[in-house]
């Protein structure tokens, strides 16, 4: 693609992401001329998963029989609300913290999602409460059961550009990666990013669950490089015992935490379960092994707040997130998918936890250790977390 194509497509894009498939309570928009199609579903509180994922009864074939398709821009109306977003097929084919209609490839029914945030709780349908490390919801009060939810077509393709661009694929066969080392096909890699000690701190995929095949690369890595401690964002403690070869990996034998952390970074949970992960580093000697299934969004915020807190800059910050992107997916800076992808993910992320618009005009250090500090991390503990992150280690 010739290069005058490439900015006009992100241009489009980036005009797409600010002004449609945006998280509202209310739209103030005029319903447009496209023809109104009606959809009904009902769900009911058995339909919501532990982030507040509403998995609906709705089949994906059925949306597309009355009409709509992926790239639309549909309404969602239900409790009073009318609520615009995009029909698509994955999480991270909308704005973090953003609403999207989840044609899910590995679902035959359609899910109602934020990604990264708790479709449930805050659109006011259910409220949870936690009850033995499981999570439980019911119908807030004055909600009636089941809750109906009706589509209608907002914008025919009115999303079409930006998902057209956003369509990346991967493989889970080594095979396929031969551009790739071992470790780089399991997105595993040193953070050597400004203020940070040499091998201190690693990310990778999951080593433990093998979804993608790529556990056992992860769990040689981390064996490779002597990585004393691992902080697991996917999977929860009492799980790891069900997972095949568990009890022969060198995850088993170290010092680890492990927790499925809770995704809405403005919940109460997740800013509980991120204080928990981060005294790790201030309790434990390295090297530190953080990870997630993909090492993408979960490993992704938990470093970019570590980076920040050791003085990395804007641009170190955003390349080392979007590495993952090319260990997966092939992205480089010269795609007209990398900008895009920053911006939806790790810098939206980074600007609502920093409450801040202007990431690059900012003291990110100040704005980490203010951070630490709201979700309850002493001084001594922010410190002893800078001090174990400026240790050497040999490189092995």
């Amino acid at each position: 693609m010739k290069r005058i194509e490439k900015v006009l497509l992100i241009i489009v894009a980036m005009t797409l992401l600010m002004c449609s498939g945006c998280q509202k309570k209310e739209t103030a928009i005029e319903e447009g001329s496209a023809e109104q199609i009606g959809v009904k579903t009902y769900i009911s509180a058995s339909h919501i998963n532990k982030f507040g994922n509403i998995y609906t009864d709705l089949k994906k074939q059925d949306l597309y029989d009355a009409g709509f398709e992926l790239g639309d821009i549909l309404t969602m109306s239900f409790l009073g609300q009318k609520v615009e977003a995009p029909l698509v097929t994955s999480y991270s084919d909308v704005t973090s913290l953003s609403t999207g209609i989840f044609a899910l490839e590995d679902l035959e029914t359609i899910t109602l999602a934020i990604n990264m945030g708790d479709f449930a709780s805050y659109y006011g349908i259910a409220e949870k409460q936690s009850e033995n490390d499981e999570v439980l919801w019911t119908l807030k009060d004055g909600v009636d059961d089941p809750v109906e939810i009706e589509f209608s077509m907002k914008e025919k393709g009115g999303y079409n550009d930006q998902y057209t661009i956003l369509q990346l694929k991967f493989s889970n066969e080594r095979e396929d990666y031969k551009h790739l080392s071992d470790e780089e096909f399991a997105n595993f890699r040193n953070i050597a990013t400004s203020g940070m000690g040499k091998n201190v701190l690693y990310r990778s995929s999951t080593a433990i669950d093998d979804v993608y095949k790529r556990a056992s690369y992860a769990d040689a890595a981390a064996r490779s490089h002597h990585i004393a401690f691992v902080i697991n964002l996917s999977e929860d403690e009492a799980n790891l015992q069900n997972l095949p070869g568990y009890e022969e990996t060198y995850f088993a034998s170290i010092k680890h935490l492990t927790k499925n952390i809770n995704l809405d970074v403005k919940s109460e949970e997740n800013r509980n379960d991120t204080a928990e992960f981060m005294r790790c580093f201030a309790n434990n000697e390295g090297p530190y092994l953080v990870q997630c299934l993909q090492g993408k969004d979960r490993t992704g915020i938990i470093c970019a707040i570590l980076e920040s807190l050791m003085g990395a800059s804007y641009d170190e910050i955003v390349e080392d997130y979007m590495a993952t992107f090319y260990n997966w997916y092939g992205i480089t800076k010269e795609d007209s998918a990398y900008q895009i992808i920053a911006e939806m993910n790790i810098i939206n992320t980074l600007k609502t936890i920093y409450d801040s618009d202007d990431l690059k005009n900012i003291d990110m250090k100040q704005k980490a250790e203010e951070y630490l500090s709201g979700i309850g991390l002493r001084e001594e503990e922010i410190a002893d977390i800078k001090t174990n992150l400026s240790a050497d280690y040999a490189e092995y």
